[in-house]
């Protein structure tokens, strides 16, 4: 619930309360909402070698119409601790080995309060020259609304060897089905979009992690952590027919869920270079955009054969997501002093660079990029790298305004090496503490995002300025840099 009020035009300074002021102004909203659950889990045990769970949840939310309120989601699961068995028991290198499994379902709620509602908003209309007020529906009543379902099942192993070397390995499956989602719709029913239980998602990853005791004495200590683990996620179904569902973030940015397809695919036009000469525009007309389009403009691909350039040559041009990301971690021990090195990276998948749309195009009406600048194309005997186009006040491309469009040459490699953390501490001797009184004593240097090693031309290459969208992933536009911070302290225990 809140409420709010307004007051100006004061008399005088005076009276210091809007009881003062002419003009009076009050607004007052309220909302509810309510999540109920009840769960219970059982475990067994038998011997330390096999072990059981199961456990049943019910959860009832006030955001799904009466009903479907109610969603029910149970989890098992099962491990077999083979090192526990007599036939491996005298294998001395093997400290453990475990196989685990489980399958378990999982629920979500929409975030929006009444998404199910046709919620009534105050609206005005000229009735008979006069400006009258009424109510009109906000949305679409969708009294069907359930819950989105998550059905995962989980096989993964322990293995230690000479307690000195432990490693896991975990594969997962993961189908999300009555997927909660905004649907655009034709504006001829009066709403551009309408929100329901659209289709259905699939993932599947493998992860491995990794930790060894490399060395270790009364003076020097050195352990290693080591993980890896890849997604590949693809759409199953999209509502009844399977369309396609065309997600716009901002101008010109577009993307796509399309069966058979991972999520938020990136969705617009192919490149192939710019005109180099008038003969060039002459001998691959069907590239020009416009009548207009000259040598030193972009050349756009007909991806349809139809032998023009339109909003039905937009096609597939990159996925957004990785093939892996990964972590190294290293600890070193030496007497009184510690240290940690941290790196973490990912491999694959791609960014786009939606500033490109003003800093990339070549507009001497606003600071470009140097890469673009350098690159673009100057004359036939200065082409630059036949990728770039020239410099032009005007627009030249598929989108209003100063761009070209969604376009694939905006699309850059994800892939990065950064040093995350490094961490430098020195714990004060037993005996210096005692003469000082203290219980503890530390002292502690630390560096975060020291550096990252990419081939990206924009300032973070995990930028993501649409992360609250599940469909539109991997896009920066002017993401700020990842700050290096560095931290000296002392902790002290009195």
């Amino acid at each position: 619930m809140s409420v709010a009020g307004q007051a100006n035009t004061f008399i005088n300074d005076l009276v210091p309360s809007p009881a003062g002021a002419s003009i009076k102004n009050g607004n007052y909203t309220a909302s509810e909402y309510s999540l109920i659950s009840y769960f219970g889990r059982a475990n067994y045990s038998y011997k330390g070698r096999y072990l059981f769970a199961a456990s049943l949840r019910n959860d009832a939310s006030s955001r799904f119409p009466k009903a479907n309120r109610h969603g029910w989601f149970p989890a098992v699961s099962g491990a077999w601790r083979i090192k526990e068995e007599s036939f491996l028991k005298p294998v001395n290198f093997l400290s453990d080995l475990k196989l685990r499994l489980s399958y378990g379902v999982t629920g979500n709620y929409p975030t929006n309060l009444y998404p199910y509602q046709a919620v009534l908003n105050p609206v005005n209309y000229n009735f008979g020259d006069v400006l009258s007020g009424g109510l009109a529906p906000s949305g679409i009543l969708n009294d069907q609304l359930t819950w989105e379902t998550n059905k995962q099942t989980n096989i993964g192993m322990d293995v230690a060897l000479w307690s000195r070397i432990n490693f896991s390995v975990d594969y997962y499956k993961r189908n999300t089905t009555n997927l909660l989602y905004t649907i655009p719709i034709p504006a001829v029913s009066g709403y551009v979009n309408t929100f329901g239980n659209v289709g259905e998602i699939q993932n599947r990853g493998l992860e491995l992690s990794l930790t060894s005791v490399n060395i270790t004495n009364d003076n020097f200590n050195w352990s290693t952590n080591f993980n890896i683990g890849g997604n590949r996620n693809k759409i199953l179904h999209l509502g009844t027919t399977d369309a396609d569902i065309i997600t716009t973030g901002d101008n010109p940015l577009v993307t796509i869920l399309k069966v058979g397809q991972p999520l938020g695919m990136f969705y617009g036009y192919k490149t192939a270079g710019v005109f180099m000469n008038q003969q060039d525009v002459l001998d691959n007309a069907v590239m020009k955009f416009n009548a207009s389009s000259g040598p030193g403009d972009t050349k756009f691909v007909d991806t349809n054969g139809d032998g023009l350039i339109t909003p039905a040559d937009r096609t597939l041009l990159g996925n957004p997501n990785p093939q892996f990301n990964y972590g190294l971690t290293n600890t070193f021990k030496y007497k009184s002093f510690d240290l940690s090195v941290q790196l973490q990276g990912v491999h694959g998948g791609k960014i786009l660079f939606l500033l490109e749309r003003f800093i990339g195009i070549n507009n001497p009406a606003s600071n470009q990029l140097s890469y673009s600048g350098l690159n673009r194309w100057k004359s036939e005997d200065e082409p630059g790298d036949g990728l770039v186009p020239r410099a032009s006040i005007q627009s030249r491309g598929p989108s209003v305004g100063l761009n070209e469009g969604s376009l694939d040459r905006w699309l850059f490699s994800g892939s990065y090496l950064r040093l995350r953390n490094v961490a430098l501490g020195y714990n004060i001797s037993a005996k210096m503490m005692k003469k000082l009184s203290l219980r503890s004593a530390r002292a502690f240097l630390t560096a975060q995002n020291i550096f990252t090693v990419s081939n990206y031309v924009g300032y973070s290459p995990d930028g993501n300025n649409f992360g609250e969208q599940a469909s539109i992933q991997s896009v920066d536009y002017g993401t700020y840099p990842q700050a290096r911070v560095v931290t000296f302290g002392i902790n002290v225990g009195i």
